[in-house]
């Protein structure tokens, strides 16, 4: 059961991989709401990342359990964070030409 932590670090660290690409191209791709949301995911993740790391510093320093929990639970959360990002690809096409959107909006003045 001990090696079994060694494979886990790994997925953890390929789960956290994926996350940080899905939230380049989401913060590269999505626009309006959806960028919102994208960004209230990237929040949400900063803030968990940085409980886990302080619980675990201030409370239980150097304990192997409190250190795997918190990787399982960030794992997690990454994971569903993945999950919600991508899903947010689906909702709106993403890829708008900028030449279209700045002429929206020129149009938008013209007729106010």
């Amino acid at each position: 059961m001990h090696d079994a932590w060694h494979i886990l670090k790994w997925i953890y660290a390929v789960v956290l991989g994926g996350y940080i690409v899905v939230q380049i191209f989401a913060a590269r791709r999505l626009k309006g709401n959806l960028k919102k949301r994208s960004n209230a995911v990237l929040t949400a993740m900063v803030l968990l990342m940085g409980a886990s790391e302080a619980i675990r510093d201030i409370f239980f320093f150097e304990n192997r359990m409190a250190n795997r929990a918190g990787m399982v639970f960030v794992g997690f959360a990454a994971l569903v964070a993945i999950v919600v990002l991508v899903r947010a690809f689906g909702e709106n096409p993403t890829l708008f030409d900028e030449a279209e959107s700045d002429e929206g909006r020129i149009q938008s003045l013209k007729l106010s």
